[in-house]
């Protein structure tokens, strides 16, 4: 039995080529410089695609579940084994001989520049509690209120609720 590198796969298969070839299109206007908007032209699936370290990962905006890597993707969508879906990804990796080229934008990995976000910061307002969050994503006023939130809900320019992450 054929064994497979998928960590190799990971990094070496792009996905949204891969995604291109099952029949995603590229929403040019909502991807951008780190992440590839994708829908599926018959199911309508939409899957947001990007580089986290050197590996290609994806998520679905309508399911929660379902994201991860280029393995995920197949495994998620097809009823492919773990030994069927090495095989097709070794001729991805450049095994096959030519493979179909698409015109996607390149991908860059998202680098998070401390000093411009505290700058962007300051621009926006605390906020006690915020429309959208409470209409839309039915969050209840008494939670938003709460002291762990104090200090933690700010509104941008665009009236867009950011909350800041406070992790290392």
């Amino acid at each position: 039995m054929q064994k497979y590198d998928f960590a190799t796969f990971k990094h070496s298969v792009n996905l949204s080529h891969y995604a291109a070839a099952q029949g995603y299109e590229l929403d040019s206007k909502k991807s951008t410089r780190s992440s590839l908007v994708m829908r599926h032209t018959a199911t309508g699936d939409k899957i947001i695609v990007s580089k986290k370290a050197a590996n290609w990962v994806y998520f679905s905006v309508h399911d929660d579940s379902d994201n991860g890597t280029i393995v995920d993707f197949i495994e998620k969508r097809t009823s492919k084994s773990l030994p069927e879906i090495g095989k097709e990804l070794a001729a991805w990796s450049g095994g096959a001989g030519a493979l179909p080229v698409y015109a996607l934008p390149d991908v860059q990995e998202q680098i998070y520049d401390r000093t411009r976000i505290a700058n962007a910061f300051k621009w926006m307002r605390p906020v006690a509690a915020h429309p959208y969050l409470i209409n839309e994503r039915k969050i209840p006023a008494s939670v938003l209120n709460h002291p762990k939130f104090s200090g933690r809900i700010f509104q941008d320019r665009y009236g867009n609720a950011v909350f800041q992450n406070l992790t290392n």
